[in-house]
């Protein structure tokens, strides 16, 4: 299946009071820069001052919003088109704020009754600088909603990246479901075809029943990357029970979880894997009695887990990191991507058997 993804830059739209602000605070520091250089309060014409400089500010800091949605309108076009485009644009924005600017100086001298010549010869009297200096400011203009529009793309892309991201690690976390629950189902199907072969009809019932809870529970668990361990513990609780029916009486399970650690959260199915490897690998080819003790506490500001079964001991030249099991590989993935480096994970011989250790920065909801 091919997934493709888009930005649509014009679904990404500033809110008016944002674009308000954002052309307030440019023109004002424009103006304030501007007055400084020029010293433009010097003038002496009062009229020049007010009804060219100042309303031409406020004639600019109005164009700068039709300017802004011409220039979004843009973003549709090929690159040639929009560039072209752009670059005349500017210059004619810039002009329409100079006639703009002196029409209104224009007015306050002809309603003075201080000039008799049309606003036609009035204009072209006027320096051709002023246009030139126009155009220059309309592509300083321009050149801040590339920027900005370089800003959202920038946005956009790690906004996209986190939820691509966010998916991959929801889909490795499903397949890491159906991964394990194959061989699971797989030795408790057996078991109760071996229970019913020996009539055991009362224990069948019981583990049928306990496969089937464990099966909802399952299903209608989180699909989020985090669970509180006190949910994880209560799904380990049913599996454990579908298992002390397999190996019957010759089977202990001593759980010591801190009351502490309760709240906190773990990487999803992050210790059922590594329980499951513990029958599997261990309890399972053990013939005489057989135990599994799993223990968890905090210490160092971290939170640790031991995870200890009797049965065969690993070989001397083990590697933790070279394991090609299912369950440890996704274990190990999943603790990577959550944690970097700020993990441990191993797995060790012990006087009985093999322990698992496993430290982990506390997570919280």
């Amino acid at each position: 299946m091919l997934i493709s993804f888009s930005i649509d830059l014009n679904q990404v739209k500033l809110s008016y009071k944002t674009k308000l602000t954002a052309a307030s605070i440019f023109w004002l520091l424009f103006l304030s820069v501007d007055i400084l250089k020029k010293s433009a309060f010097s003038y002496q014409d009062n009229y020049y001052l007010i009804f060219y400089y100042l309303l031409g500010f406020i004639i600019w800091f109005g164009i700068t919003f039709p300017y802004y949605q011409l220039y979004t309108y843009t973003q549709r076009w090929n690159v040639i088109a929009r560039v072209l485009f752009l670059i005349v644009l500017a210059p004619v924005i810039g002009s329409l704020k100079v006639v703009l600017s002196w029409l209104s100086f224009y007015l306050s001298l002809y309603l003075r009754g201080a000039i008799e010549a049309s606003f036609f010869q009035f204009l072209s009297s006027q320096r051709s600088f002023d246009y030139v200096e126009a155009s220059i400011i309309a592509w300083v203009l321009l050149l801040l909603f590339f920027l900005t529009e370089i800003y959202f793309k920038y946005e956009s892309k790690k906004t996209e990246a986190a939820q691509l991201e966010a998916k991959l690690y929801q889909a490795q976390l499903e397949a890491l479901k159906m991964q394990l629950q194959p061989h699971f189902l797989f030795n408790a199907h057996n078991t109760i075809s071996m229970l019913i072969r020996t009539k055991r009809y009362d224990q069948a019932i019981e583990m049928t029943s306990k496969l089937s809870d464990l099966l909802r529970v399952t299903l209608e668990s989180k699909s989020t990357q985090f669970i509180r361990i006190e949910e994880e513990l209560s799904l380990l609780k049913k599996y454990i029970e579908i298992e002390l029916i397999r190996f019957e009486d010759r089977l202990k399970v001593t759980v010591d979880i801190e009351d502490e650690i309760l709240e906190y959260s773990i990487p999803n199915l992050l210790l059922q894997p590594i329980i499951e490897n513990a029958f599997k690998h261990g309890v399972a080819k053990h013939l005489g009695e057989v135990f599994i003790d799993i223990k968890g506490f905090v210490s160092d500001d971290l939170i640790h887990f031991t995870i200890s079964n009797s049965g065969p001991q690993l070989p001397v030249d083990y590697d933790t990191a070279s394991n090609k099991g299912i369950g440890v590989t996704n274990v190990l993935d999943r603790l990577g991507k959550c944690f970097g480096q700020d993990f441990k994970f191993e797995y060790l011989n012990d006087t009985h058997g093999v322990t698992c250790k496993i430290s982990i920065p506390i997570t919280h909801d």
